[in-house]
């Protein structure tokens, strides 16, 4: 298993009366104890790691003179190398990737940190955190750099004050921060059951070539100057391509040179996206290791984004395993009814509707879910089971509508389906045994609305749009896509009216108390924010919450283990508790 690797060239901040007053070993073993007991996974060793029985296991303590190492270079980084290359550098980071993880197994921790103190200063250093696969990838290598600097910071203040107090080398685990539990114990993870069969390989791609034990890795790094890195970036402007596209090609064709004749294909994973040029966000250190689950291409692939693929054998569509069968098995306490209604343009619209087996009442309240997918994708049981662990505490109807997706129908038509659906329910709901008063919107007589970051303006002109442009789950250029296939030539135009995006609205008085939910590493915080000043700005009551350092989809399963998932959860079941007793002491 490969070892990742974070280097980070680094001076502590504080300031100090005398460079003797300053001890460098101190302040790095107080910025990682304070690094430790803020992250659990570090204590963390995997068992049986070649079984299919692996597990983690957690060391009762870890001893900071054993696990972090001190060098000091031989002579000053930039008398190293007439070519700028750190070869001091380098001759250390090859010895770590072949140094063992097992050595001391049991004793030791899956990472070691080395610091390489500079030539002729007490204060600045290289760290290099080198640490093993199982317990981290590479976005934890960002998360472990921002704590670790932060930590730093911190230290190095107070390090004067300390002066002659060694500290502690030994760390033990926080009572209060666990390891996050297996994915299976968070999500049924359902899968589909016929499978199409993967397509065959077009290109033969290069894969490396064997690997015989035991293996010795070599390691060199390369160094460019900043007129030649800058030189580089003026060829790929003026060949309209993005650095990161002209440097893995640089390295394709370097590595075509050396190989077989007979390799057609290479991958190349660059973490590297010179496209996001502002300041923006970062994520919330809890869920670095879950944004790499969410992301989508950012050219839209409406196959994938409706969950079907296509058999090469059949050539048809199979959908994967999402629908009413799943729903009552997550919430056996409920029954499925389906109703067929007349909609729009002739067409039929379908209303799933889920109610208790056993309801103690005969006017139920009701949630209306129009599901999300940017008006391309999803279908009415699209997130259903999530959306009614909001709802385990209220006695309740739910009702879902499928409506027509874009670009096949073009905005307002899948409005007009959901509208459709929602005057049909008020008309029968009587005869269904709900209460028509008692009608909770969740994506007008309605009782409330619940909107889960709103796709609202088609103009998509906001700083969150900007800044999440690129490298983001459901990027920016997604949302432009899905606006173009809802609204074709129309978008950005003013042929767009209100019930095509929301956003286009000017009087928002009179409408029904209103949550807003958004993350504030998405496309649509801005627009979530702006809409819900214009609601209060017309006197319409609604409740904002944007969630810091969280991506969109964030709180799509419930964990109890990371607070800013749960919190998310508990103040949607909060907010819908309150308005469904609400509804209940009206009748």
């Amino acid at each position: 298993m490969s070892n990742p690797l974070l280097l980070a060239k680094l001076r502590p901040l504080g300031s100090y009366d005398a460079a003797a007053a300053f001890d460098l070993r101190r302040v790095i073993f107080a910025a990682m104890r304070d690094v430790l007991r803020k992250n659990r996974i570090l204590f963390a060793i995997p068992v049986n790691e070649d079984a299919v029985d692996t597990y983690f296991a957690s060391l009762p303590s870890i001893d900071l003179t054993r696990s972090i190492i001190f060098l000091k270079r031989t002579k000053p980084l930039a008398a190293a190398s007439a070519d700028g290359n750190d070869q001091e550098l380098d001759a250390i980071l090859e010895k770590q990737h072949n140094t063992n993880f097992k050595a001391d197994y049991g004793s030791l921790p899956f990472w070691r940190l080395i610091i390489l103190e500079a030539s002729g200063s007490s204060n600045e250093f290289t760290a290099s955190f080198i640490y093993h696969h199982a317990i981290g990838d590479g976005v934890s290598g960002m998360v472990f750099h921002n704590a670790f600097r932060a930590a730093l910071e911190t230290a190095s203040l107070s390090a004067a004050d300390e002066a002659g107090n060694e500290g502690e080398g030994t760390v033990v685990p926080g009572e209060d921060i666990a390891i996050l539990p297996p994915l299976e114990e968070l999500h049924p993870l359902p899968i589909n059951p016929t499978p199409s069969a993967p397509p065959a390989p077009e290109l033969k791609q290069w894969t490396g070539g064997p690997i015989h034990a035991p293996c010795e890795s070599r390691w060199s790094s390369l160094h460019f100057s900043p007129s030649k890195s800058q030189a580089f970036f003026r060829v790929c402007k003026d060949k309209s391509v993005s650095v990161t596209s002209g440097l893995t090609s640089i390295i394709a064709t370097a590595l075509f040179g050396i190989l077989p004749p007979t390799t057609e294909a290479i991958t190349c994973i660059i973490p590297l996206d010179d496209r996001i040029k502002g300041p923006r966000p970062i994520i919330d250190p809890t869920l670095t290791s879950l944004v790499d689950l969410f992301l989508l291409p950012e050219e839209l692939d409406l196959d994938l984004m409706r969950g079907t693929t296509v058999s090469s054998e059949e050539n048809e569509a199979t959908a994967f395993v999402y629908n009413a069968d799943t729903v009552v098995q997550s919430a056996p306490h409920l029954e499925h009814v389906e109703h067929h209604l007349p909609g729009p343009d002739g067409n039929d619209v379908i209303l799933s509707i889920f109610k208790p087996k056993q309801p103690t009442s005969s006017n139920l309240p009701v949630v209306y879910h129009i599901h999300g997918g940017g008006m391309v994708a999803g279908d009415r049981f699209s997130a259903v089971t999530e959306l009614l662990g909001l709802l385990k505490d209220v006695e309740c109807a739910f009702a879902s509508v499928e409506y027509r997706l874009a670009p096949e129908t073009r905005a307002p038509g899948p409005a007009e389906d959901c509208h459709a659906g929602l005057v049909w329910l008020s008309q029968h709901a009587t005869s269904l045994g709900l209460d028509a008063a008692g009608i909770v919107v969740l994506a007008t007589p309605v009782k409330a609305q619940m909107l889960l970051s709103p796709m609202l303006d088609d103009r998509c002109p906001s700083v969150s749009d900007q800044q999440f442009e690129y490298g983001s789950p459901w990027s920016g250029v997604s949302n432009r896509m899905a606006w173009t296939h809802a609204l074709g030539d129309d978008r950005a135009t003013d042929r767009v009216t209100p019930y095509q995006a929301p956003s286009r609205a000017v009087d928002l008085a009179n409408l029904p108390p209103t949550y807003i939910d958004a993350a504030e590493c998405e496309v649509f915080r801005d627009p979530a924010v702006l809409y819900a000043m214009n609601m209060w700005r017309c006197g319409s009551t609604c409740e904002l919450h944007i969630w810091p350092g969280a991506f969109h989809l964030f709180d799509g399963m419930d964990n109890p283990e990371v607070p800013l998932i749960h919190a998310a959860i508990v103040a949607k079941q909060t907010w819908l508790g309150r308005i469904m007793r609400a509804v209940d002491l009206d009748q």
